[in-house]
């Protein structure tokens, strides 16, 4: 009996055609029993070949893939390793899967594989035939103080594009709007401000030295130093109040003082 490695693999051949395979010899195979127990001669006259052991090449797997072909020798199959470099549109585009006119699934990354079938390694058509469409988003410019964006989506037979359209705000939506930010800032600055005390002086540490726990010289570097962060809170809220646009409400930021 022939001796093998016992991860070898073979493969089935018919008039030269690859059936089966590459798999490691199973013991029975139709009505043949023992059959990973048969020499490479035996097994040749039932049309199974061994596998030349051909090391894929090393590949950046999140651009890149490793196709294998097979040729077929007198007395072996070699595997043909090849890298294949997945296009731009696969790796960094968004697409769509699109049924009867109408977005079903995403704007997301495309699958690799989908039904059994690899798409990244196919041409934009043939992704196109199986229902997968880019996905085009290019937003205009607008002016955001006084403007706000509407968008769909719309199949085309390539594509899938976000249309946008810019609509004004009227000046009862403005003074809302204006309003809302300026109130919403103004309590994330006073929520630093918080944050930034409470980190270095906790209420059980403020309430100790409101009853005289602690010197009066510790106390007093600790109202001064709350006392600080509050200034600064209150001139960045003042500067809130100032501000004529939104971009300038976003644009503030307070300045806080070194208390650790």
């Amino acid at each position: 009996m022939t001796q093998r490695q016992a991860k070898t693999q073979y493969c089935y051949l018919e008039k030269g055609q690859i059936i089966e395979g590459p798999e490691e010899l199973r013991y029975a195979w139709r009505h043949v029993s023992g059959l990973n127990l048969l020499s490479d001669a035996d097994l040749k006259v039932k049309g199974w070949l061994p596998v030349d052991d051909v090391a894929p090449p090393s590949c950046d797997g999140s651009t890149q893939e490793v196709a294998t072909d097979y040729t077929v020798n007198e007395n072996s199959v070699t595997p043909v390793h090849s890298v294949f470099t997945y296009p731009d549109m696969c790796v960094t585009g968004l697409w769509c899967r699109v049924k009867d006119s109408a977005v079903v699934v995403g704007p997301k990354k495309l699958p690799k594989h989908w039904k059994g079938e690899a798409l990244w390694l196919m041409a934009e058509k043939e992704i196109n035939a199986r229902g997968w469409l880019k996905y085009i988003d290019e937003a205009p410019k607008y002016d955001t103080d006084t403007q706000f964006l509407a968008s769909k989506d719309t199949v085309g037979a390539d594509n899938v594009t976000k249309t946008y359209a810019i609509t004004d705000y009227d000046a009862e939506s403005l003074v809302v709007l204006f309003d809302s930010n300026r109130l919403k800032k103004q309590e994330s600055i006073r929520g630093e401000a918080q944050t930034l005390i409470l980190a270095k002086y906790p209420l059980w540490y403020q309430m100790d030295c409101s009853l005289g726990i602690y010197p009066d010289d510790v106390t007093s570097e600790m109202v001064d130093r709350i006392s600080s962060v509050i200034a600064a809170s209150n001139t960045a809220e003042a500067a809130v109040d100032a501000a004529t646009t939104l971009t300038d409400i976003q644009l503030v930021e307070p300045i806080w003082p070194d208390i650790t």
